[in-house]
């Protein structure tokens, strides 16, 4: 359900307001000197900076399968008040309730109340969706995904996406 393609990726960053910030708080934020996101950043922000659609488009097309982590950190970045809005809504919403229905365990999670668990992970992705409309933002399970991604712990993520997957 949540797969992804550079051209939804592409879309997604193209109706950011300013991706050459975003890109400078990614760095500043999320990279410590050496790390990999670093260099994800020195070789797309030229790019960015030069506004070649062409260019940026070929670099998410040639790097999305490889650093998919880094694109789903950089849209918080860019489009910073949806993310924030978003995430706050799930989480003084479904937090609690969502955390008793799994515990964890040395490879992961065990789900515990799978009913409760499917039920909030598709509520949460609607209200993705609603928010994603709401806000006039390229509907796409790109930004479905990276909303998932900051929301949910790795772990916990593989199980979600296997509810939606269904």
């Amino acid at each position: 359900m949540l797969d992804t393609n550079f051209e939804e990726v592409h879309i997604s960053f193209k109706a950011a307001k300013n991706l050459n910030a975003a890109l400078k708080t990614l760095l500043k934020r999320e990279s410590k000197n050496g790390d990999p996101i670093e260099g994800f950043v020195k070789d797309f922000r030229p790019l960015v900076q030069s506004e070649n659609e062409e260019k940026i488009k070929g670099f998410i097309e040639k790097n999305f399968a490889k650093r998919e982590m880094y694109f789903y950190a950089l849209a918080r970045y860019a489009y910073p008040e949806f993310y924030t809005s978003v995430i706050e809504k799930i989480f003084n919403t479904y937090a609690e309730e969502f955390n008793a229905t799994y515990k964890k365990v040395e490879q992961g999670i065990e789900v515990t109340n799978k009913p409760e668990f499917a039920k909030i992970v598709k509520t949460v992705g609607k209200l993705i969706d609603e928010q994603l409309k709401e806000s006039e933002m390229p509907v796409t399970n790109f930004f479905k995904k990276s909303v998932m991604v900051c929301v949910f712990e790795a772990d916990v993520l593989k199980e979600v996406v296997k509810v939606l997957a269904k």
